[in-house]
């Protein structure tokens, strides 16, 4: 998983017709129905898989082997190891308390998740393993930050007074929760190709800023209305 910047790999990943009506479905049971999501989701797949990267990464510093097995394995205790030891992953300490290990947070992750780790395992060598309950413990922690990216973009949206989602709210995000990943991850989204989801979020905005001068412009007329003096007809004296 070294380049995830092209529309093959990444559909190797996500179906973005799924992607973009589980996105949908999120901002109508938030309550937000007619936001427009651009390309906010796909930008966030490629974030979020760099995210898993950069932990596992991280936790590769304190693997051993496993005399009985022969394996180098990522266990439970490893990750806790590296969320505490950085201030990096500070953003995660809140929701550890309540990981809950009889819960499957797989299938909620935005991507596929055991395509992704498999060939995250396969790239650092066949030797190393991680253990299922590391596998599901790193998914509940994606899937806490992806859904807390998401509703601090959407009050950025909101507060913006737009209804489209866009890299720039992403990033936004990102520097606020997960700061010093926010200069890595800024400079793989500058650098992705993906002209045609330019052209359609540019579109997007202008339509609605279109839209938005329009309402201004209405409630401008609305208010000269009301401030006109009414002037009165004399009466006739008979």
């Amino acid at each position: 998983m070294n380049k995830i910047n092209n529309k093959y790999q990444l559909n190797e990943i996500v179906a973005f017709s799924v992607l973009k009506r589980k996105f949908k479905q999120y901002m109508i049971d938030e309550g937000y129905e007619g936001f427009k999501s651009s390309v906010f989701p796909k930008y966030l797949v490629v974030s979020m898989v760099m995210v898993l990267e950069e932990i596992l990464t991280d936790c590769l510093e304190y693997v051993t082997k496993d005399e009985t097995t022969g394996l180098y394995v990522i266990n439970h205790p490893m990750i806790l190891t590296v969320l505490n030891k950085s201030s990096k992953y500070d953003v995660f300490l809140k929701f550890i308390k309540k990981y809950n290990s009889t819960v499957k947070y797989q299938e909620s992750v935005l991507f596929n998740y055991r395509k992704v780790v498999d060939d995250l395992e396969s790239k650092y060598g066949d030797k190393l393993m991680i253990d299922s309950n590391s596998k599901n413990f790193v998914s509940y922690l994606l899937v806490s930050l992806q859904y807390e990216l998401i509703k601090l973009a959407l009050t950025m949206v909101v507060y913006s007074n737009r209804k489209t989602f866009n890299l720039e709210s992403l990033l936004c995000s990102f520097k606020i929760l997960f700061e010093d990943m926010h200069p890595k991850i800024k400079l793989k989204l500058d650098s992705m190709v993906l002209t045609k989801e330019q052209d359609e979020e540019q579109d997007e905005e202008k339509e609605e800023q279109e839209q938005v001068e329009q309402v201004e412009e209405e409630e401008k007329q609305e208010e000269l209305v009301e401030e006109e003096p009414v002037v009165e007809t004399p009466k006739k004296t008979v």
